[in-house]
């Protein structure tokens, strides 16, 4: 049974083009720590929640290509 993907996080992991490209536009050297943003912390995730040090370089590459992505999409709903 596959686990549901938290939000806001798998929205913009998929809006910037994949877990290996946000882990490549944030440095990041593990290419699946964007996808443990998606999982529960439960499951040794972040709940869905981007950490709040990625924000800035998200967002700046989303204003570079384009891609519609505001401060408000990093806010989980309640």
């Amino acid at each position: 049974m596959r686990k549901a993907n938290l939000e806001p996080a798998y929205t913009i992991i998929r809006k910037l083009g994949g877990d290996a490209r946000v882990a490549e536009i944030c440095g990041l050297d593990d290419r699946t720590t964007p996808y443990r943003w998606t999982r529960p912390k439960a499951l040794r995730g972040s709940g869905g929640i981007v950490p709040s040090r990625h924000v800035p370089v998200l967002l700046k590459y989303a204003r570079k290509k384009r891609i519609p992505l505001t401060a408000n999409d990093f806010v989980p709903s309640l």
